[in-house]
């Protein structure tokens, strides 16, 4: 006679309530490279939630050993960070336009339809400007 495990049931509800992946209350959360520019260092943190944006990239929530749950955003092979990882962090998808971005370099962004970009080529305003 075999037991089933309650765990099987309660653990996605209790994800799912939480707003976290199953796999990040398992411990066994894939990791996200996410490069620190204060620090210099590249560090692989555990992946808390992660949410598509269509046509743009990815929203990530990751578990930082110092910051507690820090906003990541890939994009393009872009990654945008608030600039205060200690600030309150952005938790949904609708919160990014209320934060300051900054890209991996630490330089602020421009804000375009509400999300972080950066502006490639000439002067702003310029034919040559690209927004990615």
């Amino acid at each position: 006679m075999g037991s089933s495990n309650p765990g099987n049931k309660i653990l996605p509800a209790l994800a799912d309530a939480l707003g976290v992946s199953t796999a990040y209350l398992r411990g066994d959360a894939q990791r996200l490279a996410v490069y620190d520019w204060q620090t210099g260092c590249t560090l692989a943190l555990p992946i808390v939630s992660e949410t598509v944006i269509d046509e743009y990239g990815i929203f990530y929530l990751v578990d930082h050993p110092d910051a507690w749950i820090i906003a990541v955003i890939q994009s393009e092979g872009m990654q945008f960070t608030l600039a205060d990882w200690r600030s309150e962090q952005p938790m949904t998808v609708d919160e990014i336009g209320g934060a300051r971005w900054v890209d991996s370099r630490g330089e602020d962004v421009i804000m375009y339809k509400g999300l972080p970009r950066i502006l490639v080529g000439g002067e702003f305003g310029s034919k040559r400007d690209r927004i990615i």
